[in-house]
């Protein structure tokens, strides 16, 4: 599962990964508002049949800023 972290470090679920190599993701126009300079996205491992989740349950394998260009 994909989320952004807000201001405060609460998760915010973006959507479901998997690997078929293409991915397209639809945010809400509300969940755009948090993609800012500096978020932190992070991926977790997760159940598939009881997404989305409110909050991650599984480690996260891997975390990224992003950055403005």
């Amino acid at each position: 599962e994909l989320w952004v972290l807000d201001k405060e470090g609460v998760p915010h679920s973006l959507g479901l990964l998997d690997n078929s190599g293409n991915l397209t993701i639809r945010i809400s126009k509300q969940m755009r508002e948090l993609l800012v300079n500096e978020a932190i996205l992070a991926i977790t491992i997760e159940n598939r049949a009881t997404a989305p989740h409110a909050a991650p349950t599984g480690k996260i394998i891997g975390k990224a800023k992003l950055s403005e260009i």
